[in-house]
């Protein structure tokens, strides 16, 4: 019998430890439950999503073309829809200013607030 990897997956069904059980053949690593023999993969999407976001924002800042590879513009909306969904984490400066300028404009179905200190 294998040993367990330290990394070891939980299996999603009944929560005990997965081992290790060969590779699909994308050469990712699969795992099965010893308990109720459900097989995983493991996937990453952390490249292929960081990719996706550096295209959206050429094409959303530098108004670069929606395909760079040759699909066409429909496919490229449908692959970064999730880019939309991003809410970006802003802390607060601390400062305090006398006068705040405020005005809002909406985009996509959002309202986007823009604020200055007058200055």
């Amino acid at each position: 019998m294998r040993t367990r990897s330290k990394q070891a997956k939980k299996c999603p069904v009944c929560q005990s430890p997965m081992r290790k059980n060969g590779h699909d053949r994308m050469g990712r690593q699969r795992w099965q439950c010893d308990e109720c023999r459900l097989t995983a993969g493991t996937r990453n999407n952390t490249k292929r999503r960081r990719t996706q976001l550096a295209e959206f924002l050429d094409w959303l800042l530098e108004a670069a073309p929606q395909r760079k590879r040759p699909e066409s513009a429909r496919n490229f909306r449908k692959r970064v829809d999730w880019c939309w969904r991003l809410e970006p984490r802003i802390e607060p400066d601390g400062v305090v200013h006398r006068v705040v300028m405020a005005d809002g404009t909406y985009v996509n179905g959002w309202c986007l607030l823009t604020a200055i200190d007058g200055e």
